[in-house]
């Protein structure tokens, strides 16, 4: 919040030089991070500060409009300095289960966008200075692909069909660390909400398993569902499960020659592309 209230400083001070609420709310670091929350982030939940907003509540957020209009913002971020906009691209990866290789999907994405290819040097800038019309094949990562970050991937013809799935760079890493070979069993301890173990599902295919355990029941609906969904549902055999209570001498955990740990989740990482932006 912190990072996000000092990207928006300037936006934020224009605003709250039309109220009185400096009066009330002293500190300007305090107030930026309260006006933050308020007008743009996740709402404010301190009763005590939430009450005084509410009294100036008309003054900024008919202030923020009529600044989106006057400088034909589509978005908040559009109000941003330049000086502190990065856009860091979206990711989405192919599904080869379900039926199309990378190199269809890519010809696919021709028809739409410039599809280019960078260097694994020159990626990282390329990626920076990447426009709404490119997409870009990670050099990497085979079978990803980074969008601008204006491109809304979920409204994508290739993602509603199935054939992409939107996943962050981090989140793949360790699936491709792994890399597990076609036909082998593999064990992903912490699975939900899948997208790690149905790129696990995309290496071993048809003729090799991934048994995924999950803990939480809700979870545990959402991974079995996905993975249906998504042409994994022959190949992945969901377990409601704590792994740390599985027996590995007893079947079917002895079966796996491989097991991929990520606990904390990789897609943490988003919180590393907003403190880059």
């Amino acid at each position: 919040m912190v990072i996000e209230s000092l990207k928006y400083r300037s936006v934020l001070q224009e605003l709250l030089k039309k109220s009185q609420i400096g009066k009330e709310i002293k500190g300007e670091g305090r107030l930026l991070a309260l006006s933050y929350d308020f007008l743009i982030g996740d709402g404010l939940k301190n009763k005590k500060y939430l009450k005084i907003f509410t009294k100036y509540k008309s003054v900024l957020k008919n202030g923020l409009t009529l600044m989106k209009v006057k400088r034909k913002a589509t978005c908040n971020e559009d109000l941003l300095p330049k000086d502190v906009t990065t856009h860091m691209p979206r990711y989405a990866r192919v599904n080869l289960l379900a039926g199309k290789t990378a190199k269809e999907i890519e010809e696919t994405l021709k028809e739409s966008f410039n599809v280019l290819k960078p260097t694994p040097d020159s990626f990282v800038q390329t990626a920076l200075e990447m426009t709404s019309k490119d997409v870009l094949v990670d050099p990497s990562l085979k079978g990803l692909f980074a969008f601008h970050s204006s491109t809304n991937i979920a409204d994508l013809f290739l993602n509603k069909e199935g054939y992409l799935i939107i996943q962050d760079r981090a989140s793949c890493l360790p699936p491709f660390v792994l890399a597990p070979k076609e036909g082998e069993t593999v064990l992903d301890c912490t699975a939900a909400p899948g997208n790690k173990t149905h790129q696990l599902a995309s290496a071993v295919g048809r003729k090799g398993k991934v048994i995924a355990c999950e803990a939480d029941p809700k979870r545990f609906r959402l991974l079995s569902s996905r993975m249906k969904q998504l042409y994994a549902g022959e190949i992945v055999e969901s377990k409601f499960q704590d792994y740390l209570k599985i027996d590995v001498t007893q079947k079917p955990w002895s079966d796996c020659t491989k097991i991929m740990l990520d606990p904390s989740c990789s897609g943490s990482g988003m919180a590393h592309r907003r403190i880059m932006q």
